[in-house]
């Protein structure tokens, strides 16, 4: 059961100028029991420290996803942490023991919003009076533009593949805003290496956990399933996989199966694309799925036909399932260091068709390729177990 309270203040002006808070919702859930012990003296430099997380919502996307269990953890561990939503309330992502949660309920961001966001944001870093701020994704924008009135460490990650969202133009604006920042965390080294010099010497490379109560690991199977996971848009090229499938469906493989997983603008392009090329069934687009890991469970392997990607977290959870895969060296780096140079899994050059299918060829044709790759899942799921990583976060915040 968590405690809970309203606090509701009146926007005013008043003689230093600044806009006071309204409709900000605060909660705490009680912490039960003792803190979660650390080993090796960690953390002992946060101790009396106050850490704020901050993003959009207390749901949503992945960088969500990832800040609220930021959060939990340092609360677990015993850290003052509070985290900090500032669009609305949604609260599908579970608020932790111990955790103290703020929502500003700044509305819609409009021009007239943005401003009242950034005012909301910094009302609430004077409230609080944070040592330490950790922001992903959104929320990074703003307290970037008031640096000025620091008094905290400022922590930021970039959460996606920098040459896919931002022009270069914008790029050079983000790179002098992560030089003004105390620490910057990207998910892969390819994100990292598009930035200064300034910004690389400060940066650290902590990849993306995965869920937790992951199906499996099972042992591979030959269920002549092949599943893709993945928004059907032009960065994920499954017109590329629908290609190399007919390729591999006409050498002999006319029993298998290709099952897509996920909605998106090019469903009825890939629809018709998929009717043209071979008989119905072969190719089904399944759409959205409330529940994809038990849809894939027992597929023979799992493919991925990016352009670019940063950290692929259906490819990680499939090979954390004991599921075979195979991915396209695309930009950013993220299927490589999944798959660790190929150890993990199978890597074929982006864009190439012949490639693909013959990576396809080689898994249906070896089981004991497959059987390799899906004892890997243990190892996956060490090493990128929400505990790993969220040590790995405490670490180089307290360095």
């Amino acid at each position: 059961m968590r405690t809970r309270w309203m606090c509701l203040c009146v926007i005013s002006r008043g003689p230093d100028e600044h806009m006071r808070l309204r409709n900000v919702e605060t909660w705490t859930s009680p912490l039960h029991g003792v803190p979660r012990r650390l080993a090796n003296g960690r953390g002992m430099k946060l101790k009396g420290k106050k850490i704020m997380f901050m993003t959009r919502r207390f749901g949503g996307g992945g960088a969500e996803r990832m800040t609220v269990l930021l959060a939990n953890h340092f609360a677990a561990c015993g850290f003052d942490t509070s985290i900090v939503a500032i669009d609305g309330k949604d609260t599908s992502y579970e608020i932790g023991e111990g955790l103290k949660a703020i929502c500003l309920n700044t509305g819609k961001a409009n021009a007239f919003g943005k401003i009242r966001r950034l005012l909301a944001v910094r009302g609430v870093l004077r409230s609080e009076k944070p040592d330490v701020v950790v922001a992903l994704g959104g929320p990074v924008k703003y307290l970037i533009t008031l640096r000025a009135y620091k008094n905290h460490s400022l922590v930021v990650s970039e959460r996606n593949w920098p040459p896919s969202i931002y022009s270069a133009e914008q790029l050079r604006r983000i790179d002098k805003l992560y030089a003004n920042c105390d620490k910057v965390v990207f998910q892969t080294v390819d994100a990292r290496d598009c930035f200064s010099e300034t910004v690389r010497k400060k940066a650290v490379v902590i990849p993306n956990p995965i869920i937790e109560g992951l199906p499996g690991p099972l042992d591979a199977c030959s269920s002549r399933r092949i599943v893709a996971i993945g928004r059907l848009d032009k960065q994920k090229n499954f017109a590329l996989l629908l290609n190399a499938f007919a390729d591999f469906f006409r050498k002999g493989h006319s029993d298998y199966t290709l099952e897509i997983y996920g909605e998106g603008p090019l469903k009825d392009q890939l629809c018709n694309q998929a009717k043209r090329l071979l008989p119905t069934g072969a190719i089904v687009l399944k759409g959205y799925c409330d529940d994809v890991h038990k849809a894939i469970t027992g597929a023979e392997f799992c493919v991925s036909s990016s352009d670019y990607e940063g950290l692929q977290n259906s490819l990680l959870e499939a090979m954390a399932m004991g599921i075979p895969c195979i991915a396209t060296d695309c930009l950013g780096g993220g299927a490589r260091l999944i798959t660790r140079q190929g150890e993990r899994g199978l890597l074929v050059p982006a864009g190439n068709q012949q490639a693909l299918c013959d990576a396809m060829c080689e898994m249906a044709h070896d089981a004991n390729l497959r059987r390799k790759l899906a004892s890997c899942a243990a190892e996956v799921r060490s090493a990128y177990s929400a505990d790993a990583i969220c040590e790995k976060w405490l670490d180089y915040i307290e360095a």
